[in-house]
């Protein structure tokens, strides 16, 4: 996919409002397109189906299970007497991972195009999965020795 492609893709205002929630909310049925955009059903699948085609779509979803998992382990491994200490370490990681995403997704966009992105991004997701399972476990559990 060229850069032309990828901005035609979201000229049209409909397709870029249904991009804003799939990346905000991850996967969501049309009907929730329909009541949010005040759109008919057939319309907003068309539309759908255009950002399917251009990898959209499945950027979004990537975008929002790795927000999650972001979210998740800042408020999962925040210690109760240091919270404001782990947010704050959180926001300043998460903003140092924004601008290496960023330069790198423009960089390997440059170079290789959409779809190289979205594999990157599925790696990243992946490599980010298996580093959460190998945190060590804590909370309850581990207070009484459990975990």
């Amino acid at each position: 996919m060229t850069p032309l492609e990828f901005f035609k893709c979201l000229a049209d205002e409909t397709r870029l409002k249904c991009v804003l929630p799939i990346v905000a909310e991850g996967e969501l049925c049309v009907c929730e397109f329909t009541t949010a955009l005040g759109e008919s059903e057939p319309r907003i699948s068309r539309h759908l189906a255009q950002l399917r085609r251009c990898g959209l779509l499945l950027f979004g979803a990537l975008f929002a299970v790795n927000s999650a998992l972001h979210s998740y382990l800042i408020v999962s491994y925040a210690r109760e007497d240091g919270v404001s200490l782990d947010v704050g370490f959180y926001y300043m990681a998460n903003a140092l991972g924004r601008l290496v995403g960023t330069v790198l997704s423009g960089w390997v966009f440059q170079i290789s195009g959409l779809v190289a992105c979205l594999w990157i991004s599925a790696a990243f997701v992946a490599a980010a999965a298996l580093i959460s399972v190998a945190l060590p476990r804590h909370g309850r559990e581990a207070a009484r020795g459990v975990g």
